[in-house]
């Protein structure tokens, strides 16, 4: 279990493990915007994320090195991204050291408070909010004009071989996808999806989320599938389509 991280003002360190991710990366950037000394480590950096990273002054090391981490760091917090393997050198140097570490999402809870209106002050004396730490920064962006032939989700995938591979779905096949589902389902805004399914993978996301958006429909995101909950929410909520596979239901 990760040790009970210290209060704000006593950190000044923080080490991003995986940190050339968009969240990652991201939070990585306010931090160091607020002073505190910030580095990382990923297995490459790509642009546009090095770049932010390079503007920000946050150097980006290239693979795992346990000895970043130094041996004696009381003030120094180590991220732990999603895209760190259990096995990780860094990762696991932090945990058996009983540095404090923390996961991406316990990381903006614990340096930003987050407040139900983005507006609000702050409640507590000295606490910074993520809507405080967010102003100023842009809110419009410049389009890029894309192809149909031009890609737009890259699936990872280790299929049946074993091996990590990227599938690349371009914007007309999911649009096609997408047109499929609706016709042969007969989608209309009426819908009510219910989504159980993981989205990294492309079946949910494009029969459900995609086609669901095209048409305006009204998605309930369940947070995993619990068979219970799953037909509570088909009747609480009259839901009119839910995409299943074996797997799940067999447990109904």
């Amino acid at each position: 279990m990760p040790r009970s991280l210290p209060p704000v003002g006593e950190i000044h360190h923080v080490h991003f493990v995986a940190v050339c991710g968009t969240a990652m990366g991201s939070l990585a950037c306010m931090l160091a915007a607020r002073g505190f000394r910030v580095t990382g480590s990923d297995t490459d950096a790509y642009p546009p994320m090095s770049d932010q990273l390079r503007r920000a002054g946050i150097e980006v090391k290239k693979g795992w090195d346990p000895s970043r981490l130094g041996k004696d760091s009381p003030d120094l917090v180590v991220v732990i991204g999603n895209a760190a393997r259990p096995d990780n050198p860094e990762a696991r140097a932090a945990i058996d050291a009983g540095l404090h570490y923390v996961s991406f999402c316990d990381a903006v809870e614990h340096f930003f408070l987050i407040t139900a209106d983005a507006a609000a002050p702050s409640p507590i004396d000295g606490a910074e909010t993520l809507g405080a730490a967010l102003t100023g920064t842009g809110t419009t962006f410049e389009p890029v004009p894309t192809e149909a032939t031009d890609t737009a989700i890259i699936l990872y995938t280790p299929g049946t071989t074993g091996q990590a591979k990227g599938a690349e779905l371009s914007h007309v096949s999911t649009m096609m996808n997408v047109v499929t589902t609706n016709r042969l389902f007969q989608s209309k805004p009426a819908t009510d999806h219910l989504l159980c399914l993981p989205l990294f993978r492309t079946f949910c996301p494009t029969v459900q989320m995609h086609a669901g958006f095209s048409v305006a429909a009204t998605l309930y995101l369940a947070p995993r599938f619990d068979a219970e909950q799953v037909v509570r929410l088909m009747d609480i909520e009259e839901i009119t389509f839910f995409a299943d596979v074996p797997t799940c239901g067999g447990a109904c």
